[in-house]
């Protein structure tokens, strides 16, 4: 109504170009919103494995009643919660030593052999840093 002088039709004009504006940030928005999903899909699946394994770990901490043996496992959880979280289909080798080792570690703590766990606790930390380094030349 102020604009009373400009004609009509630029009014019509500006206003067409403001919908498809408004429709392209409407339409680039969700998706984004779909592609964000996909990728959050797709990281929780190579996640899991290292999420698994703590979980496990953190576990054992507390079936355990040896001080050396338990500090021992908390370090190796630490490990575990501040390793690279990405898994990779080249990472399968390493990824399988070091589930076989935690599984041989949850039977060493079932049995209460205290004075194993310390050193595969060592040995799976050796592990886990061996994964990380070849994480960060995949990335």
């Amino acid at each position: 109504m102020i604009l009373s002088f400009v004609p009509i039709q630029y009014g019509i004009l500006i206003n067409a170009i403001l919908l498809a504006a408004c429709l392209l940030g409407l339409i680039s928005g969700n998706a984004a919103e779909e592609e964000i999903q996909r990728i959050d899909e797709k990281v929780k699946e190579k996640v899991f494995y290292i999420k698994s394994l703590q979980a496990d770990v953190e576990g054992m901490v507390d079936m355990v009643a040896d001080e050396s043996a338990k500090k021992a496992l908390k370090d190796l959880a630490e490990a575990l919660r501040y390793s690279d979280p990405m898994s990779s289909p080249q990472l399968a080798a390493v990824e399988n030593k070091i589930e076989a080792r935690v599984a041989a570690l949850g039977e060493a703590v079932s049995a209460c052999n205290f004075t194993e766990i310390k050193p595969m606790c060592d040995e799976i930390q050796l592990l886990i840093a061996e994964r990380n380094r070849k994480c960060k030349l995949l990335k």
